[in-house]
């Protein structure tokens, strides 16, 4: 009787979790859900207003990348890191290669700009964001 209703409880709780992963929207190209990685998501508008978000930096370039480039699409935009407001892709500085991992490897942390970023880099953030690799660049820079 207990396994029986064991079996149940385990079924409901399986469908109600599967009928809430429809409801959430993922990256199209790791699959991550977008609502947990809000600080680092991207949003790509295509020139005929398709919208694509990705979960982070690493996808948005890859996206970009495959598409023919920046050009390719009416709008590209990351989040900052400080406000988590949306800012343009190519106008921000990131951090690349810091110990802090956001989303996912490499790590590609948005900045609204390079002053930003520095203060994030100075101090005890420097451990998070610098230290240990983490390095300041300009969209579009190797």
């Amino acid at each position: 009787m207990v396994k029986k209703y064991g079996m149940v409880l385990a079924a409901t709780v399986m469908l109600a979790s599967a009928a809430h992963a429809e409801e959430r929207e993922g990256c199209r190209l790791c699959g991550m859900y977008i609502d947990q990685y809000q600080g680092t998501s991207a949003i790509v508008t295509s020139k005929d207003g398709r919208v694509e978000k990705t979960c982070g930096g690493a996808d948005m370039l890859r996206l970009v990348a495959d598409a023919g480039g920046v050009e390719s699409f009416a709008s590209v935009l990351v989040h900052d890191w400080l406000s988590g407001k949306e800012i343009s892709a190519t106008g921000a500085t990131y951090v690349i290669g810091s110990d802090l991992v956001p989303d996912m490897i490499p790590n590609i942390i948005a900045f609204a700009d390079q002053d930003g970023a520095k203060s994030q880099l100075g101090g005890a953030a420097a451990e998070r964001l610098h230290k240990r690799g983490g390095r300041l660049h300009g969209y579009g820079q190797g």
